[in-house]
């Protein structure tokens, strides 16, 4: 994965914990907001996100658990 963005954080609204990265919430492959109930995990997919490396192919293996479980248009 290239990474295209600078920042990468979480805004809570109600009970849910969606990720944005530069301040735009992340959207999924079924076009749906990327969110989690549970701040713990937010902060792991966070913390994924901010360890990628402008030139590091890699794949947020957490980001795919997000996404299967938890999704908002």
């Amino acid at each position: 994965m290239k990474r295209f963005y600078k920042k990468v954080s979480a805004e809570k609204e109600n009970e849910d914990f969606f990720i944005l990265l530069d301040g735009k919430r992340v959207k999924t492959p079924a076009e749906n907001y990327l969110y989690t109930p549970h701040q713990k995990l937010a902060d792991a997919v966070i913390q994924e996100l901010s360890l990628i490396h402008i030139s590091e192919p890699t794949r947020p293996e957490r980001i795919g658990v997000c996404g299967v479980g938890v999704e908002k248009k």
